[in-house]
């Protein structure tokens, strides 16, 4: 009886062709390490973690920063399309998304700032306003006193925001794990955020990055009954296809790969 299997020839087609890539690995073992270590960067840079995040999500919270940084909305306008929150798990693409609507503000105003505070890395209010401070403490005003107190700190906040706006230019404030932020005895820091950012004619947007979902009910009445902050929510791949584009993308060499 016929045997099953490879039909005759098969065997030495499949044996030319693995001994001719294991040819091409061995002379390219250099690019291809460096290949490697460029893939393996990309993977463990958290910019990239959200790479799969849909266009319309960055588009939303393009438009309502814009908004935000906008000249001539009225105070009650601004009160609700100012600030926006991301929700979603680890590596969802809630970074990826405001780094991107960054680099496209960046793109038209030059003169943008951006302030950034990570929830989790303070004891007081007082240090994240140091915080503040000292990333543009050599652009615009001297920082306030290291025993400065909560009321001095935000005059300074006032301060920057007064002279940026004289020089045209628009402030983003990025509070990371913004679920920190609401676990303050009486939520002041936020409260005075917020009522800067409502100001006519301030040019202030504030975003809010949170793991949590219901972050929203655990902001002090005052604040919800005066300001709305949007929310928007990313994912993580659900289906085969995005999890396949997912992969994809992180496996694709940038431009300086080559």
């Amino acid at each position: 009886p016929a045997r099953l299997g490879r039909p005759p020839g098969a065997m030495a087609v499949t044996t030319g062709k693995e001994a001719a890539a294991a040819g091409w690995c061995r002379s390219n073992e250099r690019l291809i390490a460096q290949a490697d270590a460029l893939i393996a960067a990309q993977l463990a840079d958290r910019k990239h973690f959200g790479d799969h995040t849909v266009e319309q999500l960055c588009g939303e919270v393009l438009d309502i920063m814009r908004k935000g940084l906008s000249v001539g909305e009225s105070a009650l306008d601004k009160s609700e399309t100012s600030s926006v929150l991301l929700l979603g798990e680890a590596g969802s693409g809630k970074t990826h998304v405001v780094e991107w609507c960054l680099g496209r503000l960046r793109q038209e105003q030059q003169s943008l700032v951006v302030l950034r505070a990570h929830g989790g890395a303070y004891s007081t209010d007082v240090e994240c306003i140091r915080h503040l401070a000292a990333q543009v403490a050599d652009q615009l005003v001297t920082a306030p006193h290291a025993n400065a107190s909560f009321e001095q700190g935000m005059e300074w906040i006032r301060s920057v925001l007064r002279e940026s706006f004289q020089h045209a230019s628009a402030v983003v404030i990025v509070l990371d794990k913004f679920e920190h932020f609401c676990s303050r005895a009486r939520q002041t820091l936020l409260y005075n955020l917020f009522d800067i950012a409502q100001e006519v004619g301030v040019r202030l947007c504030i975003v809010g990055m949170s793991e949590r979902m219901d972050v929203i009910g655990m902001l002090e009445k005052r604040i919800k009954s005066r300001f709305s902050m949007r929310h928007l929510h990313a994912f993580l791949p659900t289906r085969m296809e995005e999890l396949v584009k997912v992969l994809m993308a992180k496996l694709r060499l940038g431009p300086r790969g080559g």
